[in-house]
């Protein structure tokens, strides 16, 4: 007898989850790392589920794409000073804007919510960040005052920061901030976003993001381990977000 079973290339054939046409060892040794829960790859992973004949339990393939585990409302609260100061380049080449400004502390409270039809929504607590920008216009502004004085240095201009708002067409530090820093800002940020999303094999996917993250879920703490994406800095991670009751 063959050890392997050879079919024609238009027909399908019970156990052969690898789709190579045969069955053999490697059907059987994919279907033990399926149950075992390890690794597969993904459309080997909707196979075996469509092929097991519990229908019940291997759904359609858009709910054999969805880690139940995952289903519910996380929520994380972090600090993206460090972030924000990263960017701080970005508006402006003059090492001055480095050396005198920083963000010292600037958190926010995330909520992401699984559903179990595929769809996500995200959303940034307005009330935290409001207290946040306050805190951070407060403390800009002693920070952009001492850098307006080092570039009138700089510059040798005979001028003081309350002399340099004016030349850029504020009458005060006040209304400086206000411009840059305005309250629709807040409302701007706090927007839900909402989509698709797969999560398979400890790996998340969202419909409107470029890469995908790991993930691991013990009890109620859900943690981002890495990203497919491998320009990201792994400093990022892990994020640790806890299930809402």
């Amino acid at each position: 007898t063959s050890e392997e079973t050879t079919i024609p290339e238009d027909k399908g054939i019970l156990g052969d989850v690898t789709g190579d046409g045969k069955v053999n060892i490697k059907d059987a040794t994919t279907i033990q790392k399926f149950i075992a829960g390890l690794p597969v790859d993904a459309q080997i992973g909707l196979l075996i589920g469509e092929e097991s004949g519990n229908e019940e339990e291997s759904g359609n393939e858009e709910e054999s794409a969805l880690d139940s585990r995952i289903f519910g409302s996380w929520e994380i609260t972090t600090d993206i000073a460090n972030e924000l100061n990263m960017m701080l380049p970005m508006f402006s080449d003059d090492p001055l804007v480095v050396e005198y400004i920083s963000i010292e502390t600037c958190p926010v409270k995330i909520t992401t919510t699984f559903n179990e039809d595929g769809t996500y929504l995200l959303v940034i607590d307005e009330e935290v960040l409001t207290e946040t920008m306050t805190a951070v216009k407060a403390e800009l502004k002693g920070d952009i005052e001492n850098f307006l004085v080092a570039y009138a240095d700089q510059k040798n201009l005979p001028l003081t920061s309350e002399q340099m708002i004016k030349l850029y067409g504020y009458d005060s530090i006040d209304a400086f901030m206000d411009a840059n820093m305005p309250v629709d800002m807040i409302e701007e940020y706090t927007t839900p976003q909402e989509g698709t999303y797969t999560a398979v094999n400890g790996l998340l996917t969202l419909d409107n993001a470029p890469d995908s993250e790991t993930y691991t879920i013990e009890g109620d703490v859900l943690t981002f381990t890495g990203s497919t994406d491998n320009t990201i800095d792994e400093s990022y991670y892990p994020i640790v977000m806890t299930k809402v009751k």
